[in-house]
């Protein structure tokens, strides 16, 4: 690849690594959308070659992920969307008008880069584009490395490696189990893992579930694996 090629640059993950798209977009400091869809629907926004806005399949709508986390109203996240329009960066709309410190933007931000990039390392069949040039209103807030992310998404896949083995792929549907074994062992189950539970019904997918949820993919899949490897759930 090189940098001539970026405006037209598209493919699939069967052509190219993850990673290497990734770091060929941060050394060529491209500016754009790197689109991926497929069994991944996933979009990575660019600044100079750090990335700093991501959707990926399993994550609420931005707006909608500030109003789940309880952080702001509809009529001031409707306020700031309106006013990022206009160029001002969302960051700083959000603190204007919903009160929401730019600390909380940015974590809440990574974390949905994080989750885009980890799904974009462990999916394969997908087709990518990039669009140089298109811009998203989080641009001009924090920026991340390439390389930082793809170390964060590495630590991740350790763990998926295990989850791997019980969950095939966030398409898979999950059920409590009709009777748990005697010898299983005793859960404690976090809030969040309760909220995870309280939506397995036999028929919605992992990926159906983090959307409802407005979660982590990865954290979802973390909880129904500890479920399913105690006996308390099964796969459909």
């Amino acid at each position: 690849m090189s940098t001539a090629t970026t405006a037209a640059l598209r493919g699939t993950l069967q052509d190219f690594g993850a990673e290497e798209i990734l770091q060929f977009l941060a050394g060529t400091k491209q500016s754009g959308a790197l689109v991926l869809s497929g069994d991944s629907h996933s979009i990575l926004w660019f600044s100079d070659g750090e990335i700093y806005g991501a959707d990926a399949t399993t994550s609420l709508p931005l707006k909608d992920a500030f109003a789940a986390a309880g952080l702001a109203s509809e009529e001031q996240l409707t306020a700031a969307w309106g006013e990022s329009e206009g160029g001002v960066p969302l960051a700083d709309a959000l603190e204007r008008h919903a009160g929401i410190d730019r600390a909380e933007t940015d974590r809440l931000v990574r974390s949905r880069i994080v989750d885009a990039v980890f799904e974009l390392t462990v999916t394969s069949a997908a087709d990518f584009e990039f669009r140089g040039g298109e811009r998203h209103p989080l641009a001009g807030g924090q920026q991340h490395s390439v390389e930082s992310l793809i170390a964060a998404s590495r630590e991740r896949l350790e763990r998926w490696r295990e989850v791997a083995t019980v969950l095939p792929s966030i398409a898979a549907v999950v059920t409590l189990a009709d009777d748990v074994p005697s010898d299983a062992p005793d859960l404690v189950l976090s809030p969040d893992e309760w909220r995870v539970v309280a939506h397995l019904d036999g028929r919605r997918s992992i990926a159906d579930i983090t959307r409802l949820l407005g979660a982590s993919a990865f954290d979802v899949c973390a909880t129904l694996h500890r479920l399913v490897t105690a006996g308390a759930a099964r796969v459909v």
